[in-house]
């Protein structure tokens, strides 16, 4: 009698061959395949101390070269602490940074572009993080600050900034509540405001978390 042969499934593979495989795939074909099934992109990291406010990935994580940041600021000491960590690391490297940030105020969401995380608040300051040399600069370019910080009509859990990276230029977006979202564009050391036609077509899908 004979045996019957079992249907191969990815999920026999070895974790090793897994990752190579992982590695491979565009970071939107890595997403979907992360999603098929979660024991394909389990990566382990040592346990972070610090209780960071934000954190972001420079590529996915099953890359060698992977660099994942974590950043708090402490308006009270004027210091803003970061950590970094790469896949098969032991443990987190921590520095403190001198800056300035007032409290509360609306912050956006980390982006990585070559081989540089950036951030940018409300304020209209922009910083930038430069993980091979553990430096941490702000930008000086034109302020930009958020045309709705003053809407007293909005309370502040209404509003958001939204930093975006897309193929090398960085764009940053202000929302309101239901007022029209606005979108400017770093050109050099200039914000410009752009428009449906001088954006030409290019949609952002962004997550705004809403605290009541």
């Amino acid at each position: 009698m004979c045996k019957k042969i079992m249907n191969p499934s990815y999920t026999d593979l070895p974790s090793s061959l897994i990752e190579v495989i992982m590695s491979h795939l565009a970071l939107k074909d890595n997403i979907r395949a992360s999603a098929a099934c979660k024991l394909w992109d389990i990566i382990s990291l040592p346990k972070c101390e610090l209780a960071f406010e934000h954190i972001a990935f420079s590529c996915p994580p099953t890359s060698d070269d992977c660099v994942l940041l974590a950043i708090k600021f402490v308006p009270a000491d004027n210091l803003v602490t970061v950590s970094t960590c790469n896949p098969g690391a032991t443990e987190w490297v921590t520095d403190d940074f001198p800056t300035f940030i007032r409290p509360f105020y609306m912050q956006s969401n980390l982006v990585f572009r070559r081989d540089i995380f950036y951030y940018f608040n409300a304020e209209g300051t922009l910083y930038n993080f430069d993980p091979s040399y553990r430096t941490w600069n702000y930008i000086c370019v034109d302020k930009l600050i958020c045309p709705y910080v003053h809407e007293k009509q909005y309370v502040w859990h209404e509003k958001a900034v939204v930093l975006v990276e897309k193929k090398g230029e960085i764009f940053v977006m202000f929302t309101c509540s239901n007022e029209k979202p606005m979108v400017y564009k770093l050109f050099s050391l200039e914000w410009k405001e752009m428009s449906r036609t001088t954006l030409d077509g290019l949609t952002f899908f962004v997550i705004i978390t809403v605290f009541s």
